[in-house]
């Protein structure tokens, strides 16, 4: 079932990073890779039991010496067939889990309080879904660039939240994108900490206890700015949140 349900998915909805489907050739060579690749490494990858599951056999299976072989040999074809199908299973799962949130966030006989509880736990329970599809969607909004300094290598960007887990009133704002902004681990670990912030317009403030001979290190400069497409009412919003303990934290 999974193994159709992949198959519809790589024709119908799954796109490329310039935003054009995939071929039918393409189609047909992500999901055999992974018959291949159950068949020779007896992973049965379409048969997983939870997405910790999945990604433990991926991560297995990526140290496989025959399978670093075989990938490099294939051009990297199977590696990334998995990782096309990990996002399908996300991509499914969250679905899921969002129609189930907007279920709770709809239903009129929970108080706040009840439905705040509900879908912390939903959140929680399935945090790594939500994680990866957090990332993924600013990814995506981003360009995957920091959109301070310009870093485009993945490997160095966080998808960093702008009002924390715990501290979300509203805790569907745990997952929405909008609560959140794609930065380098330096402006990342900055911003987590409350030394950097952004106004309401976009532009950066930073906390006077910073010595300006570090500005360069760190870089940093009070010239920098979120551009205006960025800058989202929702996330406005929860940007101003950031701002009241970015300035407790300036006094």
């Amino acid at each position: 079932m999974i193994k159709q349900e992949f198959q519809k998915w790589l024709k119908n909805d799954a796109k490329k990073a310039n935003g054009d489907l995939y071929s039918d050739s393409t189609v047909y060579k992500y999901y055999s890779s992974i018959d291949v690749l159950n068949r020779e490494f007896e992973l049965d990858f379409w048969s997983f039991t939870s997405f910790e599951n999945l990604i433990y056999k991926r991560d297995k299976l990526y140290e496989d010496p025959d399978f670093i072989q075989k990938n490099i040999t294939g051009n990297h074809m199977y590696s990334r067939a998995v990782e096309t199908f990990i996002d399908f299973i996300y991509s499914k799962g969250i679905k899921e889990l969002k129609a189930d949130i907007n279920k709770i966030e709809k239903d009129n006989t929970l108080s706040y309080d009840e439905k705040n509880s509900y879908i912390e736990s939903i959140c929680n329970i399935r945090n790594p879904q939500f994680q990866h599809n957090f990332r993924k969607e600013l990814l995506k909004e981003f360009s995957g660039k920091c959109p301070i300094c310009d870093i485009n290598d993945a490997r160095f960007l966080i998808a960093s939240h702008i009002i924390p887990y715990s501290d979300c009133k509203i805790k569907s704002e745990m997952y929405r994108s909008y609560n959140g902004l794609l930065l380098c681990v330096t402006h990342d670990a900055l911003f987590d900490k409350h030394f950097i912030t952004f106004d309401e317009n976009g532009n950066i403030l930073i906390n006077n206890t910073i010595n300006k001979s570090l500005y360069e290190f760190l870089n940093i400069n009070t010239t920098q700015k979120l551009d205006n497409k960025y800058l989202t009412n929702e996330r406005k919003e929860c940007l101003l949140s950031h701002n009241s303990t970015f300035n407790e934290k300036n006094d």
